[in-house]
């Protein structure tokens, strides 16, 4: 039995190629319709373009020859100062009003981009690690009174699988008596606030 499924993923990519480039109704070169090629390559019949889209595949095989250089300027570039944060909320807010708030209250020198993950969760980078510092050590941060939490991200991994529970706090107890300044009465006050 011969296994139809790569030729006709290559195919597909192909027709995909050739959508791409403005050559919807050839693919290869070969003056092939769209139509004659998918059906000839995977044995089905309809060449439209959405169909060629939903058939469009890219399973383990197409990448086995492929070979990612961990040493690449332009990938540790686009990773480079990377957080995740979320807005500790469950309403709904305008993604251009968190995104203009934000980089507003941060007051960076350079660009910051922010793009939206997932439910109120965003990938920022900064393109300066003073203001990868800032983001990440000067807060805490608000938006709207709602609480920003962030975290160091690789680039890589899930972003909405980073927990995202804490934040760090500063907390000035004013006219503390001196005789309270131990340890032993300090940190039991301290649970009670969080760890």
């Amino acid at each position: 039995m011969v296994d139809n499924r790569s030729s006709s993923s290559a195919a597909d990519v192909q027709a995909a190629a050739a959508v791409r480039d403005g050559d919807a109704g050839k693919v290869g070169g070969k003056g092939d319709d769209v139509g004659e090629s998918s059906s000839a390559a995977g044995g089905r019949s309809n060449g439209s373009i959405h169909t060629l889209f939903q058939n469009l595949e890219l399973g383990d095989e197409e990448f086995d020859d492929f070979v990612l250089e961990e040493d690449d300027a332009e990938l540790i570039e686009s990773t480079r100062w990377l957080a995740v944060a979320r807005v500790n909320c469950r309403k709904n807010f305008s993604h251009e009003a968190f995104f203009q708030q934000m980089r507003c209250a941060w007051n960076s020198s350079q660009e910051i981009t922010i793009r939206p993950v997932g439910e109120n969760r965003f990938v920022i980078q900064c393109f300066c690690l003073a203001d990868w510092e800032k983001v990440m050590e000067k807060g805490p941060w608000l938006f709207r009174e709602w609480a920003l939490v962030t975290a160091p991200y690789d680039g890589f991994s899930d972003p909405n699988l980073i927990p995202l529970d804490f934040m760090p706090f500063w907390i000035h107890v004013h006219k503390l008596p001196l005789a309270y300044r131990k340890e032993k009465v300090i940190k039991p006050l301290i649970a009670r606030l969080g760890r």
